[in-house]
């Protein structure tokens, strides 16, 4: 029999979509799962939706926990699985019936993560875009990890949500995702396991995650409401600075790593350029976000040719 895989879905007020997530979890050709849903503390009719399916389906674990965020609900679920494989799914998307299938054998055996296409849906006809990767093959650690910073291709790399990871090497590592940052935590998370592992990444080239975008969601709202919570994306940045070099990855790989995080700086500082109020309580954090991230020779390049852009 093929090894268990839990698969761990954090819910919060998710009544709209749950339905259709659990639905698609259920049709998987690949028949060894559980599922783990972790009920954040909803207030809407999710709760009830999850009880009739937890009812229903023996595979089905349904835990209902206080409100603490995604990433205490997605530990929560760490915990209470039970699988030899573990994925994480947002409770709003939808997967293929081989997903299960496809990423389990895309691992050929020997990498310790998968990874496999995904399609945008929910968005207007020009936007429906289909991205996964070239080919089946297992990468190396400094090559998905350069994948995963390669912001000018499309972003299949950097999410989490089309992977399959091994329990035991989450739980040797003590891997958690990090309950104080809201931004980007997954993509830390991704980084601190591909560290600990052996570093294969099997890749595979078809479509197994629909995933839904979504303008209620935290990234979404900040178009319509600055949240200082953003500032943790930074926190994320610089944690994964610190993760690579620790594990000596090539100098090219970490200035990369640098460049990105340099980048959500200028992200946020757009944001604040929309509201005024919060860029004059802000700008001094973001400085010091800047130099660390920089350092100071960078730091000191960066200011004097701004300097010189404004003098000229």
């Amino acid at each position: 029999m093929n090894p268990l895989i839990s698969i761990v879905i954090p819910v919060f007020n998710a009544e709209k979509y749950i339905k259709q997530c659990i639905d698609s979890v259920l049709a998987q050709t690949y028949d060894n799962y559980e599922i783990i849903i972790v009920n954040d503390g909803s207030t809407d009719k999710t709760g009830e939706l999850i009880d009739y399916y937890s009812k229903k389906y023996n595979r089905i674990h349904y835990y209902l926990k206080q409100n603490g965020g995604v990433s205490s609900a997605r530990n929560y679920g760490i915990d209470k699985s039970s699988g030899d494989y573990i994925c994480f799914i947002d409770a709003d998307d939808i997967i293929e019936n081989i997903y299960l299938e496809t990423l389990y054998y895309a691992m050929q055996g020997i990498a310790d993560c998968s990874v496999g296409g995904f399609k945008y849906i929910n968005v207007t006809k020009e936007k429906e875009i289909t991205v996964l990767p070239i080919k089946e093959e297992i990468k190396n650690l400094n090559d998905s990890i350069l994948d995963f910073l390669d912001y000018e291709k499309p972003d299949w790399q950097r999410y989490m949500v089309n992977r399959l990871f091994k329990k035991s090497i989450i739980n040797y590592n003590q891997l958690k995702f990090r309950e104080d940052i809201f931004f980007k935590e997954d993509g830390l998370f991704l980084i601190d396991y591909l560290c600990a592992s052996n570093g294969l990444v099997g890749y595979a080239n078809k479509v197994i995650y629909y995933y839904r975008q979504n303008h209620d969601s935290a990234l979404g709202s900040l178009n319509k409401k600055f949240n200082k919570r953003l500032f943790t994306n930074l926190d994320a940045h610089l944690l994964i600075l610190e993760r690579l070099y620790k594990n000596h990855l090539p100098k090219a790989t970490i200035e990369k790593a640098r460049t990105h995080a340099f980048m959500s700086c200028a992200w946020i500082s757009d944001i604040l350029k929309e509201n005024n109020i919060h860029k004059l309580s802000y700008s001094f954090l973001l400085e010091s976000y800047s130099f660390r991230i920089l350092g100071l020779t960078r730091y000191l390049k960066w200011k004097i040719a701004l300097l010189m852009k404004l003098l000229n």
